[in-house]
């Protein structure tokens, strides 16, 4: 197949009539003499139809004609980081710069594959390398301001988000970003208006936009007594957990709340004052004048960490959810182990600790641990050794609520059980990642969200063996003589400054 025939494919690409482009390619990538051009543009039409399996297969065919096809390089580092694969990711893209070391693109790429391989320092170099080829390059620029955070730089961070803004004033991948760093650097206010962006980001307008797209009018945060605001739990389960205590606030100036949350969640939260509490898909379409996502009552509410409602427990165990969870007569001091979250979280990698760290947890005298991890694998609880676990008892969060409950202390990752001790008013300490979420902040330990909680930060980026190590030390130090099972559960909490129950 000749030039002439690719740039035809190309013409009948670009005005739409892909199908005919791709079978005029197809006809020639069967043969033996077809160019590395023909595989690679092949390659190129059939990602934009979204056939990846097919799209890589024609890139490798075009390296196997030319390894320095740039166009096959770059696509295969975009299709390895897609399907996790970062290591071959950074190789494509390294290769990619040594053909085109000038490529701003593939600079961004690169910068992109380090951070998703929790190597925040080494992108921003990336970064700053792609600006410099190309100074208007805003998608380089939100990176920039994402990895500065990452890095706990949040004045460089502010700096970057502020600068894409300028070159792309409704970018809302821009304003999430800025608002991001406002919010760790405790700047609530502003944070929470910028936050608002999240519902036009391009990772999440899928999510709100059947919302998005109802008859009644969002709420405005104007409080109209009689009307009925419905709210709507967004995110995971630890967010709803930690943000529910605005909707009491709301339904105290004499509006009616409804909040829709998942079926998981409603026997917990079933308790909030003056709200009706209504699993998903169970809301009568119309029955409310306005409608609210939950995290954008932090805006409407205009929080600031003064104002935040931090009285705990926020929500409580009733006495026939502990019949569910009936824990072995074994004594010691109770200790609830969690180490991973959602794997499909975005930013697991940052969050979630490898068991082996738990580890060094093992052998301190006087503790007996409990699981509270969610699916943890019987070889999980094989490697860690002497680990109760009653998770064929929990049927939702309720039920893994009154399991916390009877916890002295829960030691966790940043995941829905560090919300449920939290809520509880449970002494927990929590493992935070050098890169972690807005909501722990970049320095302290502790948290205005939950008054008692303890944050355990890492030193350094992915180092959790050293955190583990300082955990176990504060362990064998917190640990009282002469515990003995539940009976002193509420003295033991008293240690921590707490004993609710």
């Amino acid at each position: 197949m000749t030039s002439p025939d690719i740039e035809t494919a190309r013409s009948l690409f670009l005005k739409g009539q892909r199908n005919e482009a791709i079978a005029l390619l197809a006809v020639g990538e069967g043969s033996e003499d077809a160019p590395a051009r023909l595989h690679s543009q092949f390659g190129e039409f059939l990602l934009m139809e979204g056939r990846k399996g097919e799209a890589l297969q024609a890139f490798s065919r075009s390296l196997e004609k030319d390894p320095r096809d740039y166009v096959s390089l770059l696509n295969l580092g975009i299709l390895s980081l897609d399907a996790s694969r970062v290591d071959h990711a950074v190789r494509f893209f390294q290769e990619c710069l040594q053909v085109s070391p000038t490529s701003s693109e593939a600079w961004n790429n690169l910068g992109v594959t380090f951070q998703r391989a929790g190597r925040p320092a080494d992108s921003v170099g990336c970064y700053v390398r792609a600006l410099s080829l190309r100074p208007g390059f805003v998608d380089a620029m939100v990176n920039l301001s994402f990895a500065h955070h990452q890095c706990g730089d949040l004045d460089e961070a502010l700096d970057a988000a502020e600068k894409a803004l300028g070159l792309a004033p409704s970018n809302p991948v821009a304003h999430w970003h800025r608002g991001l760093a406002l919010l760790s650097a405790g700047r609530l206010r502003e944070g929470f208006a910028e936050y608002e962006w999240r519902m036009r980001h391009p990772q999440f307008e899928k999510m709100y936009a059947p919302f998005l797209s109802l008859a009644k009018p969002l709420w405005d945060g104007r409080v109209r007594p009689g009307k009925t605001l419905y709210v709507y739990a967004e995110q995971g389960l630890g967010d709803s957990l930690q943000f529910c205590r605005l909707l009491p606030l709301v339904a105290s100036k004499g509006m009616t709340v409804v909040f829709e949350c998942p079926q998981d969640l409603v026997r917990l939260v079933n308790q909030l004052p003056g709200v009706q509490v209504v699993p998903n898909g169970h809301l009568v379409e119309g029955a409310y004048d306005f409608h609210c996502p939950l995290l954008s009552l932090l805006h409407l509410i205009a929080f600031d960490t003064e104002s935040i409602p931090a009285d705990v427990p926020l929500l409580r165990v009733k006495p026939e959810w502990r019949k569910e969870v009936v824990l072995a007569p074994r004594g010691g001091f109770r200790v609830g182990l969690c180490w991973k979250g959602n794997p499909s979280h975005s930013d697991d990698l940052h969050r979630s600790a490898p068991l082996e760290a738990m580890h060094a947890l093992r052998g301190v005298k006087g503790v007996e641990f409990v699981n509270l991890q969610k699916e943890a694998t019987p070889q999980e609880l094989h490697a860690f050794g002497d680990i109760a676990t009653y998770e064929d008892s929990l049927a939702d969060v309720a039920a893994r609520a009154a399991l916390v409950n009877q916890m002295h202390l829960v030691v966790t990752v940043d995941t829905a059980v560090a919300h449920i001790a939290g809520v509880l008013g449970v002494p927990c300490w929590t493992l935070l990642g050098r890169a972690c979420d807005w909501r722990w902040g970049t320095q302290a330990l502790d948290t205005p969200w939950y008054p008692g909680m303890r944050l355990f930060r890492q030193r350094t980026h992915g180092d959790w063996a050293e955190l583990m190590d300082r955990v176990k030390q504060e362990l064998v130090a917190s640990v009282p003589p002469g515990v003995v099972g539940g009976d002193s559960l509420r003295s033991c909490r008293s240690l921590f400054g707490t004993d609710a129950l």
